[in-house]
């Protein structure tokens, strides 16, 4: 297993000694598997003099140079792009994050997580108008949502490559849909639901196997059993789509309670399903929420698809219909 880390940098020189140093500590159990990689976003000081100054001290050290500023988003693009492990983990080179949290962070992927992101308790070193900006919007995202919006994260992650490199290993230019699958085999109209994701922002979804806009979703039949699926992305693979692919996974993770799956828009091809709960890390094979109701033979999720769970197959044996298939039907 080999560990990168991938910090964006904007005018830190006085803060890269301290945090090379730090980080250097937090990943001496992978020293000899793992990269620090610091990507300078065009600052205006001393930031990359500091950066080149401590590879000489920290051979794991990789430096990443724009040549003008870009902004946090694609200078974190940049480190992704350039980073070799298996797992990645991102943070701020401001240290607000403590670097020493990666054992912890490493040991809930090593259960079965595809991400593990970490939340601060207090936010240091922000202006007042930012803190209340951030409390503001926290607090408004779940006032309008169902599903609980984790609070106070950014980029202090861990996240496992197995979900972006299935989907990147897919052919340039495959159409597809990321999908949140929010009901299965559930009974009801689902009228509120329906106006929780419009409110969310979300336009479209996948209600039984059909795709359409929230605002013309079919009536259901309360006596049913419904499947819904939100549309949260529908994109192209291309190379440079990793960071936007990685948040829309994010928000398909937290809204279908760790679940996501992609579906092939172009193609005749089963639906692809990704789980941050039950996910193997060695054979990369998902499974859906585990629940009594997949145990069941009396419930059509369990039941064995070839039976339906009545433990016998009916079908007509010629053999037996047509005792003499050498005879004419007159005879």
């Amino acid at each position: 297993m080999y560990l990168s880390v991938v910090i964006p940098c904007m005018n830190e020189e006085e803060s890269i000694p301290g945090l090379v140093e730090r980080l250097a500590q937090a990943i001496k159990p992978w020293k000899d598997q793992a990269e620090i990689i610091l990507v300078d976003d065009g600052s205006t000081d001393a930031t990359w003099k500091a950066i080149e100054a401590a590879k000489l001290i920290c051979p794991q050290l990789v430096g990443v140079r724009l040549s003008a500023n870009r902004g946090h988003q694609i200078a974190l693009t940049a480190g992704l792009e350039a980073s070799q492990g298996d797992r990645i983990f991102m943070l701020d080179a401001d240290l607000q994050d403590p670097p020493e949290l990666l054992t912890d962070m490493m040991f809930m992927m090593d259960r079965g997580f595809d991400v593990v992101y970490g939340r601060r308790s207090e936010r240091r070193g922000e202006t007042m108008f930012k803190k209340a900006t951030a409390h503001l919007f926290y607090r408004f995202l779940n006032a309008m949502s169902d599903v609980p919006i984790p609070q106070d994260t950014g980029d202090f992650r861990l996240v496992n490559r197995r979900s972006l490199d299935a989907v990147l290993a897919m052919p340039e230019n495959t159409k597809l849909m990321l999908l949140a699958p929010i009901v299965k085999g559930r009974k009801g109209e689902h009228l509120h639901l329906f106006e929780s994701l419009r409110r969310q922002g979300f336009i479209r979804a996948r209600i039984d196997g059909l795709v359409c806009d929230l605002d013309e979703a079919p009536a259901l039949n309360k006596k049913q059993k419904h499947d819904i699926e939100v549309v949260v992305d529908r994109f192209k693979v291309k190379a440079d789509m990793g960071l936007r692919l990685a948040e829309s996974f994010e928000t398909a993770l937290t809204l279908a309670e760790g679940l996501a799956a992609i579906s092939y828009m172009d193609k005749d091809k089963p639906d692809q399903m990704f789980s941050a709960k039950f996910a193997c890390s060695v054979c990369n094979y998902s499974l859906n929420e585990l629940e009594p109701r997949l145990f069941s033979f009396n419930n059509p999720v369990g039941a064995c698809p070839t039976c339906d769970g009545l433990g016998m197959k009916q079908f007509f044996d010629v053999d037996r219909v047509i005792q003499h298939p050498e005879a004419s039907i007159s005879e």
